[in-house]
């Protein structure tokens, strides 16, 4: 009998060296490591092992503003196949975009899961589930504007029984995120202090609720219903003035501002996804796994030996229409920037206009001081900037 007692104690460990979610989820602490879970794949741009997929950049290929790009056709096969909407089911990138967004959903609905029971003050858990519910309804919007139609889970799956799901209609699908959007509004804070930035505010949810209704009432000509009630043009206008009169949002008097270092998280940044090289990375094998912006990386010229621009991939092209319609735009030279504005040696690749983007690029200012130089630029993506609430 004394053996078999000790036995059983023997296998009945607890894993005292690491933390599983059998004994996760316990402490505020704890679901403040949860929530920044939520709030890091806001930073993938990849996928180990299939494909880099920056948003900003597939974006811009995807219109008709830039080409795909590269050193040769072959380098941005891929992104052709974005480039010219020839995208078979086989695509890296829209693998990698689709993964990134389930993630960011799975991670949001367990926190929304497992809050109620952790030992957290209320106004914690009410100001947490509000920025769960904020980043669910972003990786949503994201996915079904790339997708159209997609599962919709409120729900973590439970095991290989429920890895089927069914497709939902695209009203189903921003009818959730209208209504997320809205119950967020309610418990997000009006500002966040400089320790806190990037912590999703009000703002940030009325603004990208005004944004999910002018595309969705744009394609599908109707309006949004979040749990009963009707969002629609009034009541957007009504957030956007709110957001407008009281938010302490203005525009930077220099336009260029909103794209350098000194200007992050500042007064026209509405909502903003932070990149940075902290900490300084390394692993081409995992690359989401640092925090640098690959569509910096990707964006930027082909140039070496310069004190300038380092070697960038020469993604996205930019079209020559675009600078054409933006001549004599102020805003021209701190969102194109021309071959004939680079020093060192530029080596020429696929699709080659002359012209690249200028906004999130390999240029000196946005180099890592650590790290393998390619992962770990330095430029946050402003998407919701105060200029944008005002068109």
């Amino acid at each position: 009998m004394m053996l078999f007692t000790a036995c059983e104690d023997f296998l009945d460990l607890r894993p005292l060296d690491q933390e599983v979610s059998s004994n996760f989820y316990q402490t505020e602490e704890q679901a403040m490591q949860a929530l920044v879970a939520v709030y890091d794949v806001l930073t993938y741009q990849s996928t180990p092992g299939v494909s880099w997929a920056p948003i900003i950049t597939m974006s811009d290929i995807l219109s008709d503003d830039a080409y795909a790009g590269g050193s040769d056709a072959n380098d941005g096969m891929d992104e052709n196949e974005l480039n010219t909407f020839n995208i078979p089911t086989t695509s890296k990138i829209v693998h990698s975009i689709w993964i990134k967004n389930y993630i960011g959903v799975y991670r949001a609905n367990k926190f929304l899961e497992i809050i109620d029971g952790i030992d957290a003050s209320d106004s914690f858990k009410e100001r947490t589930i509000a920025e769960a519910k904020f980043l669910r309804a972003y990786f949503y919007f994201e996915q079904v504007r790339f997708f159209e139609n997609i599962p919709l889970l409120t729900f973590t799956i439970s095991g290989p029984s429920e890895y089927q799901q069914s497709q939902n209609t695209p009203k189903e699908v921003y009818d959730q995120i209208a209504l997320d959007l809205v119950e967020s509004m309610t418990d997000l804070p009006e500002s966040v202090s400089a320790n806190e930035a990037g912590r999703i505010t009000k703002w940030a949810a009325q603004a990208l609720l005004a944004r999910v209704y002018l595309f969705y009432n744009g394609v599908y000509n109707a309006e949004l219903d979040a749990g009963g009630t009707v969002i629609d043009q009034a009541a957007v206008l009504a957030y956007l003035e709110d957001l407008i009169t009281n938010s302490g949002h203005d525009l930077f008097e220099n336009y260029e501002d909103n794209f350098r270092l000194a200007g992050e998280f500042g007064i026209e940044s509405v909502f903003e996804i932070s990149y940075g090289d902290t900490p300084p990375w390394w692993d081409w094998n995992y690359v989401r796994g640092g925090h640098g912006n690959l569509s910096a990386q990707m964006n930027g010229p082909r140039v070496t030996g310069s004190t300038n621009w380092n070697r960038g991939w020469s993604f996205g092209t930019v079209n020559q229409k675009l600078v054409d319609d933006l001549a004599g735009d102020p805003r021209l030279p701190h969102t194109v920037v021309s071959q004939a504005q680079l020093d060192g040696t530029l080596s020429i690749g696929y699709q080659h206009t002359g012209y690249f983007s200028r906004k999130y690029t390999s240029d000196k200012e946005h180099w890592g001081a650590d790290g393998q130089f390619e992962l770990n630029r330095t430029c946050n993506h402003r998407v919701i900037r105060f200029s944008d609430v005002l068109l």
